[in-house]
């Protein structure tokens, strides 16, 4: 009887909840990870879904932002502050649009660009410490 007393009542003890820890923002560089599913609409828009984000401490080696020649073949990035102004711009290549190599009836090697429905984009940035919001918005003639 004992024993069985004993083991209701451990079998009914509570479970107490932790308060959640408080998060600390890291000192120093951060990088930022986004992930994009980007899909062509039937009007010719993309629709933009973000994935997941990842933010760590880190810096970037290499500047790699080139600013686009050619319209609506980049995506710009940028930063924004609290008051929604500019801090960094980065540019990457649209990923619904595919260059492809390859070798014709006559052996020659050509280009094509193709155009697909659906592509994933991956981004990593150096994230100012200033920002609050990132856009993503693809880079056109207006």
């Amino acid at each position: 009887m004992l024993l069985l007393l004993t083991v209701l009542i451990i079998g009914c003890k509570t479970t107490k909840e932790l308060p959640i820890a408080e998060t600390v923002e890291p000192s120093g560089p951060q990088l930022i990870f986004v992930n994009y599913k980007i899909t062509k609409t039937q009007n010719d828009l993309e629709y933009v879904e973000v994935i997941d984000k990842l933010i760590v401490a880190g810096q970037m080696k290499v500047n790699r932002n080139k600013i686009p020649t050619i319209n609506n073949r980049y995506f710009q990035c940028i930063q924004l502050d609290h008051k929604e102004e500019v801090l960094h711009t980065d540019y990457f290549t649209n990923p619904l649009l595919k260059d492809v190599e390859y070798v014709d009836k006559e052996g020659q090697l050509g280009r094509k660009l193709i155009e697909v429905d659906s592509a994933d984009l991956s981004i990593r940035l150096q994230l100012d410490p200033k920002a609050r919001f990132i856009l993503l918005s693809k880079v056109n003639d207006s």
